[in-house]
C-alpha cells in the first residue's frame, strides 16, 4: 500500500477486507439489517449473486476493516451464521467462498472422487472440509509434517510431504493407482506442471487466480496451463511416473477437449 497499490496511500486508509461484527446503527432507508444483527462483510463490492463482475470491480481503494467501527453500505454485508463466533464467521466471505466456488460450483464435486489440495492456508483448509463433507477422498500436499497430521483431523485422507516427495505428482498417481486425481486445487499457479500431471484424463485443474489481475495476465496463465497439458499428452510410451505407465494419454489436439482446465477467480 505504501508503494501505491492497491491505491494511493492517504494516511487514513485502513487495511483488511474481512470483517465480522454487530450492527450498532443503521441509516435512513436501510431495510436488510437492524441494530444488533450479527453480520460479516462480502469480498466484492455490489455483488450479491449472479455472474461474476467485470475485472477491476474490486480494485478501487476504500476504507478497510481493521477498525473498531466501520461504516459500510448494506449491500456489503450478509448475516453471520448463528452457530459461529466472530473470528470463525469472518473467514467465510473470502477463504470459505473461494473454496466453495472452486469445488462445488465449478468442479461439481461428488462422493467417491479424489481431490488434491495444495498447502494448508485458509482456502486450502476450507477445501479439505468441503471435499470431505461431499464424500471425496482428499490428498493434501504440504512441506509441514505437523500440519499434514492436523489436516487429517479435518477430513484429509492422505498427506504428501513436499519436502520428502518433490515429485509429489508421482505420489498422487501411486495413491490413486495410476489413475490420477479428479480435481487439483492450485494456489496461485506456483506448481502448474505437477498439478496437471496429477490430474486424471477428464479431470479439472482449479486455480486460485485473483480476479483483480488484468485479462492479459489471466489469458497468459490459461495458455500456460494448456501448454502443460499438451506437453504431458506428447510423452512417449517409455515415460513412467510413480511406477505407473503413463503412455496412454490423449493426443495434443484432444488435450483441451478431454481435460477440464478451469481458472478460478479467487479473492
Amino acid at each position: 500500500m505504501l508503494e501505491g497499490s492497491p491505491g494511493k496511500w492517504t494516511g487514513v486508509q485502513l487495511p483488511g477486507s474481512e470483517m465480522a461484527g454487530e450492527v450498532e446503527a443503521v441509516g435512513a432507508g436501510v431495510t436488510r439489517f437492524a441494530v444488533g444483527d450479527k453480520v460479516i462483510s462480502v469480498d466484492i463490492r455490489h455483488w450479491i449473486d449472479g455472474p461474476a463482475p467485470e475485472v477491476g470491480t474490486n480494485t478501487a481503494p476504500f476504507p478497510g476493516r481493521l477498525a473498531e467501527y466501520v461504516t459500510v453500505p448494506e449491500d456489503l454485508l450478509v448475516r453471520a451464521p448463528a452457530m459461529l463466533d466472530a473470528a470463525a464467521a469472518s473467514t467465510l466471505s473470502v477463504a470459505g467462498l473461494t473454496a466453495w466456488f472452486a469445488l462445488v460450483e465449478l468442479a461439481k464435486i461428488r462422493a467417491g472422487e479424489t481431490v488434491v489440495v495444495q498447502g494448508t492456508g485458509g482456502v486450502a483448509l476450507f477445501a479439505v472440509q468441503f471435499a470431505a463433507a461431499h464424500g471425496a477422498s482428499v490428498i493434501v500436499v504440504s512441506s509441514s509434517k505437523s500440519k499434514l497430521q492436523r489436516v487429517k483431523a479435518l477430513g484429509a485422507t492422505h498427506g504428501i510431504d513436499r519436502s520428502e516427495h518433490e515429485d509429489w505428482d508421482a505420489r498422487v498417481l501411486e495413491i490413486t493407482g495410476g489413475r490420477g486425481a479428479d480435481h487439483v486445487l492450485e494456489m496461485g499457479g506456483a506448481d502448474i506442471t505437477r498439478s496437471v500431471n496429477a490430474i486424471r484424463i477428464g479431470g479439472a485443474y482449479l486455480d486460485h487466480w485473483p480476479v483483480e489481475r488484468d485479462r492479459a495476465a489471466c489469458a497468459d496463465h490459461v495458455r500456460h496451463v494448456q501448454a502443460c497439458a499438451a506437453r504431458r499428452s506428447r510423452r512417449g510410451p517409455s515415460t513412467r511416473a510413480g511406477g505407473h505407465d503413463r503412455s496412454n494419454r490423449p493426443s495434443q489436439a484432444s488435450a483441451g477437449r478431454r481435460r477440464g482446465l478451469s481458472v478460478l477467480p479467487g479473492a
